[in-house]
């Protein structure tokens, strides 16, 4: 059993590369830019540490600035990439244990060959990526917590977008995208609208973006 100690900080977003060989997360330290580990599971020699970006001017408060955080990773099927998706936060108080993050989400790249970062997305009014996950191909990245949005994973352009719903996955077979549907919540307003506002699993056909079914949770 193998494991990572992130002192005076916590962790997120832990996933592992389809052959098992490679294991990535996102690290927080209070209120410093977030970092993603990127560790090689049989030894569990750390690969490298790489330190995210906003790649905008941050803004600060009394008790500090804000920061980049990352929230989720997803490896590419070929071990090229790491997709990585997050927000920004800002500090809520002095005392180091307590941060809010504002409705910003923030999709990043990191080249593994060469372990460059690249920013691919930021949309200042949106809600933080806290889910995302990669079409069969590697070639597209869709990203949850918010409106659904399906992205091309090498420059960050819009597919399609969808409906309110938190969490995301794709189908083993690449055809259909899931979330779940929830009502919007008091501090974000979607430019969308969910199905009557229903709550369940959203099924959705991965090409289009569609809706293929509602599945209401009291069914």
């Amino acid at each position: 059993v193998k494991s990572v100690d992130v002192k005076n900080g916590s962790m997120d977003g832990i996933s592992l590369s389809r052959d098992g060989e490679l294991a990535a997360f996102c690290s927080h330290h209070r209120y410093k830019a977030g970092f993603v580990d990127i560790y090689r599971v049989a030894n569990w020699e750390k690969i490298s540490t790489i330190k995210l970006s906003a790649g905008k001017e941050l803004e600060e408060n009394q008790w500090g600035k804000e920061a980049p955080h990352g929230m989720a990773t997803k490896f590419t099927p070929d071990k090229k990439q790491l997709l990585v998706g997050g927000g920004i936060c800002v500090p809520a108080n002095g005392h180091g244990y307590a941060h809010t993050c504002k409705p910003a989400a923030v999709l990043w790249r990191i080249d593994l060959t060469d372990l460059t970062l690249t920013r691919l997305f930021v949309d200042l009014e949106g809600a933080t990526c806290t889910a995302i996950d990669l079409s069969l191909d590697g070639k597209r990245v869709v990203s949850g917590n918010g409106l659904i949005s399906m992205r091309n994973a090498l420059d960050g352009s819009l597919v399609w977008s969808a409906q309110f719903a938190r969490g995301v996955a794709s189908s083993p077979d690449g055809r259909f995208v899931v979330g779940c549907a929830q009502r919007p919540g008091p501090f974000f307003v979607p430019r969308g609208e969910a199905i009557d506002h229903k709550e369940g699993l959203l099924v959705l056909d991965a090409k289009t973006g569609k809706t293929v079914r509602l599945i209401a949770k009291d069914e």
